[in-house]
């Protein structure tokens, strides 16, 4: 070791070394340093080098300058923890430099040694009272405590992650503590454990082996490092072989040679690479290492030695080099660690292979590949995946940072200069964004500025967005970057070349043609099933299925998923591509984007369309298709907005106002209509054009109805009226066209609806002539297509809509008129079920109907009503219990059978003597709506209905005289308003109210 080097950095609080006691010489951390240097000397002839700032910084040395030397070269941080130690900047600076390094200590994750002087509780007051000292040193600005509070609260809990030395009790006892049994065992423990763990980074930097140097650019990684290391010791195992897999260009050769740096002292009986790029068989890759010098055997045995007797030698030798480091070491390991570097040939690591190493636990393996998992043989055994992801957005700024020209004159202080660093600090955080933290994109972009000093990572964004994506490629061009990069190849473009031909040559159109697909999609919302459409529509022959062999889709898809193309997301049918690959694979399209682009969105149209009508009838099953249509449109809506675009964002307008989150649904429904005001302007001898815009109206129309907020209903009004005149137009110019007309029909009912609900002077008359004109012309529709099961539908939802409306006006006569509506409507859907019985959506329209005329008829309340509506509450209650019999994961078929139980709870409980059946109805209901929120937890919608359906059971439970229920129904309904709430759930005005009213109750004054 050269006397010029340090090994162990004391860092602490100089309050924390001010003597306690007068008449004490020394403070508790020089008392400390002695102490364990005391020791250390008794067990080895051989000092320990501190790093101890009151002795190592002399004269005028620049003590920064001074310091961060320290940092760099010391093995492990020894922190003096008090609350004076969380108060001091030179502290977090001290931590955060030696852990920018800390990849090269040649002492894996125990390069930290914590020992507590006084307690350092994490608490808000003291992070906040941490940065007021801060402030007032000039270290940070007042106002900037957000930016404060993550940095402080990570340097305090990783510290606290290691294990520590406690010295409080004696703190304050000053000098006179050591004379205790106590504080002597105390100090023989630490200085026995530094001793140990200096021991062994020595023995690591004399390791024998042929690993190149490590890279001192190297940044993050740290959850990865620390997971790798547990893998290969997990029980001693000999045979685990983990494969660090990714993408080309993430960085698994540089983690896997800083892994074997950093955790050194795991392995001083050797550290080797090995290529093992188109190699399929394991000992004459050992073999290969023959002859190094290092390793200390000749390159032949002899002129009869084959490739794998050389590789048996090799071995031999390497457990030599083990057992002769095994007596200096402390764990009894001595392992060798081998990197078995890009692995392309998965039969490399098969067991026949992987059967002929050594059974003993002196040999590691870490192999890094591009394969996946899918690439090797069912029952691989102990291969345990490590994957490379992109680096986080902290992580790619340090990189860049680390590549600036140095500040000082021994090139130790790399960062952007004190003029612009704020500046350069956000400009490197949004490079990181713009590239998705891909290791190759960011490592070039970094050695590019720190050449070029004089370019301002602002300078290169601005050059980025310009020019593009994939004008990084252009960059290792300069002769400069690429002799700097540690990359085998120092192009993405070259990166993805080399994967697509991993792909075999049946699955490489098919796949490519996903991969296009997917490239025009959003990142990171990708929906499986859209693709599949997409390629079954180029290659139907290649996913065609056939009876016995695998599904050709799914086994394209874990290809795919194998060589980390497309990645996992949020949801299991929705996968991630990254932006930079995405960039690369939009360009290889060159003009055939345009057309591919227009497929896919119409696919997508399809998709949206469907979904607005599965989602009425299971909104469980579907709702996550939403996600994906939302952020297909904000990726497609910068660029041109054609009618399939505007028909994907009405959908998820109509859905989003549906579920009550209408900020969200009037960017898409203004979207859908500002779309369709174009494509009309530019069309406008179109009908469908024309059409579109109608329709857009009615949805923009419909959100400002129930959004309710000063002007909407008179906007609503306007909206409304101008989709009727379009639609009338387009009928008067095709008298003869079903759907002019039944578009007219709509627009006729929403306008009822509205003014019927707005209830102004001359509203009910106008929304009853609109009514009865709706109905007129949809039984004209019928009269001309009898067979029409649509038309016979619209029929009875027309005759319903009337009868509603005219039960709610109650002039004379209304009664009369909507019992004969209602009648007629239920009539013609029983027809249509009749004539198909096995449709489900034919029975769920007759439950509907049956529950109207029952409603109807339990408000009227004639002789013979409450009977007539309990059987029609029952029948429809059947009806709907058989269609979840025959369909019980359906959440829609669920949630009809509670609606139809509160029904006729509410009817029973009015009854004299109904009110134990009701509340046994009500409980039924109850106990659906539970179920059905524990399978969509996140809801809205399901956390509401079942706060509702609490409340309810409680008002039945009261009703039967049944507290301990009432009770238990009223808390029930609180904790999940309350949990939804503190979720951040935006529940409407009565909900919030109920909430309000129920809080004294369970909650108790702060």
């Amino acid at each position: 070791m050269k006397q010029d080097t340090f090994e162990l950095f004391i860092s602490y609080s100089r309050r924390d070394n001010a003597p306690k006691k007068p008449g004490d010489a020394k403070g508790w951390v020089e008392t400390l340093r002695d102490e364990i240097m005391a020791r250390h000397l008794a067990k080895t002839t051989a000092p320990l080098r501190f790093f101890f700032d009151r002795d190592d910084i002399k004269g005028m040395d620049d003590w920064r300058h001074r310091i961060l030397t320290g940092l760099q070269q010391s093995k492990i941080l020894l922190v003096c923890l008090s609350p004076e130690y969380f108060k001091s900047d030179n502290c977090l600076w001290e931590w955060e430099e030696f852990h920018r390094h800390k990849a090269s200590r040649l002492a894996g994750h125990e390069s930290v040694a914590p020992v507590y002087f006084v307690e350092a509780p994490g608490s808000d007051e003291q992070a906040t009272a941490a940065f007021q000292s801060f402030v007032n040193r000039g270290q940070y600005k007042d106002g900037e405590l957000e930016k404060f509070i993550p940095r402080w609260r990570e340097w305090h809990a990783a510290i606290r992650r290691f294990n520590h030395y406690d010295f409080r009790p004696w703190f304050d006892q000053g000098s006179d503590a050591l004379a205790q049994e106590a504080v002597q065992a105390r100090l023989d423990e630490l200085a026995g454990n530094l001793t140990d763990r200096i021991a062994r980074t020595r023995r690591a930097a004399d390791a024998p082996g042929n690993l190149r140097e490590f890279n001192p650019h190297f940044v993050g990684r740290t959850r990865e490092l620390v997971k790798l290391h547990e893998t290969l010791i997990r029980d001693g195992a000999v045979g685990v072989i983990t494969a660090v897999n990714g993408l080309g260009g993430q960085g698994k050769t540089e983690f896997a040679i800083s892994y074997a740096h950093s955790h050194a002292d795991s392995y001083p009986g050797g550290l080797w690479v090995l290529g093992a790029e188109g190699r399929a068989e394991l000992l004459p890759l050992f073999g290969e290492l023959a002859g190094d010098a290092r390793l200390g055997i000749a390159l032949s045995a002899g002129p009869e030695e084959t490739a794998a007797q050389r590789g048996l030698r090799v071995l031999a030798r390497m457990k030599e080099l083990a057992l002769a480091a095994h007596a200096h070491d402390p764990d009894g390991g001595a392992s060798c660690l081998v990197i078995l570097d890009n692995v392309t040939e998965p039969r490399l690591l098969s067991k026949p292979q992987r059967s002929q190493l050594p059974k003993e636990d002196w040999l590691r393996l870490v192999a890094t590949t591009r394969l996946g998992e899918t690439d090797f043989p069912i029952g691989h055994g102990p291969l345990a995946f490590l994957e490379m992801t992109s680096l986080d957005e902290a992580d790619a700024v340090d990189l860049i940072r680390n590549h600036q020209p140095p500040l000082d004159a021994d090139g130790l202080r790399r960062d952007f200069p004190p003029a612009t660093r704020e500046a350069d600090e956000a400009a490197a955080r949004q490079i990181a964004r713009d590239l998705g933290g891909f290791t190759l994109a960011i490592e070039s972009v970094a050695i590019h500025l720190g050449l070029h000093g004089h370019i301002r990572p602002a300078g290169y964004l601005a050059r980025l967005r310009a020019e593009g994506l994939v004008s990084v490629d252009a960059l290792p061009a300069d002769a400069d970057v690429a002799a700097q990069m540690e990359h085998r190849e120092k192009q993405l473009a070259l990166v993805l070349e080399q994967t697509l031909k991993m792909l075999g040559a049946a699955e490489h159109g098919p796949a490519l043609t996903a991969l296009h697909y997917a490239a025009l999609l959003p990142p990171d919302s990708i929906a499986w099933p859209w693709l599949r459409a997409l390629v079954e529509q180029e290659h139907p022959e290649a996913l065609a299925t056939r009876p016995g062999y695998p599904d050709p889709w799914a086994t394209l898809r874990r290809r795919l998923e194998g060589l980390r193309l497309l990645t996992p997301a949020d949801h299991p049918e929705l996968a991630r591509l990254h932006r930079m690959v995405a960039a690369h694979l939009t360009a290889r399209l060159g003009d055939e984007r345009i057309e591919r682009l227009r497929r896919l969105r119409a696919t997508v149209e399809d998709f949206a369309l469907a979904l607005q009508h599965d989602i009425e009838h299971d909104p469980a099953v579907h709702v996550w298709q939403v996600l994906p249509l939302q952020e297909a449109v904000r990726h497609w809506r910068e660029g041109e907005q054609d009618t399939a675009l505007g028909h994907i964002a009405g959908v998820v307008g109509e859905i989003e106002r549906r579920i009550g989150r209408m900020d969200v649904a009037q960017t898409f429904l203004e979207l859908f209509h500002h779309t369709a005001e174009q494509y009309l302007a530019a069309n406008p001898q179109s009908a469908q054009a024309a059409r579109d815009v109608s329709v857009s109206l009615n949805k923009l129309a419909d959100f400002l109805a129930k959004r309710g907020q000063p002007g909407d209903a008179e906007a609503a009004l306007a909206h409304y009226q101008r989709a009727l005149q379009i639609s009338e137009d387009l009928l008067a110019a095709n008298p003869q066209s079903a759907q002019a007309a039944r578009d007219v029909s709509v627009s006729l009912e929403k306008l009822a609806d509205f003014l019927a609900a707005r209830g102004q002077p001359g509203d009910a008359a106008a929304a009853l002539a609109h009514y009865q004109r709706a109905l007129q012309v949809r039984e004209d529709l019928l009269a001309a297509n009898p067979q029409s099961a649509q038309a016979a539908r619209d029929v009875s939802v027309s005759l319903n809509k009337l009868a509603d409306f005219l039960a709610a006006r109650g002039q004379p006569g209304d009664a009369e008129a909507a019992l004969a509506h209602y009648q007629r409507a239920l009539q013609v859907l029983e027809d249509l079920l009749a004539a198909s019985p096995q449709s489900a959506q034919a029975a769920r329209d007759v439950s509907v109907s049956l529950n109207k005329l029952a409603d109807f008829l339990a408000a009227r309340g004639q002789p013979g009503d409450a009977e007539a509506a309990l059987a029609h509450y029952q029948r429809a209650l059947q009806v709907r219990e058989d269609l979840l019999a025959a369909n019980p994961q359906s959440a829609q078929a669920a949630r009809d059978v509670m609606v139809s139980l509160e029904r006729m709870a509410r009817m029973e409980g009015s009854r004299a003597g109904g009110e134990a059946n009701a509340l046994e109805l009500q409980a039924r209901a109850l106990g659906i709506a539970i179920k059905l929120r524990e399978g969509n937890p996140g809801s809205l919608f399901y956390g509401r209905t079942v706060a509702v359906s609490f409340f309810l059971t409680f008002q039945r439970a009261q009703g039967a005289g049944n507290d301990k229920v009432a009770t238990q129904c009223l808390t029930g309904c609180f904790a999940t308003l309350d949990e939804m709430i503190r979720a951040g759930m935006n529940l409407d005005a009565p909900m919030r109210q109920l909430h309000a009213q129920l809080q004294p109750l369970f909650q108790k004054p702060a």
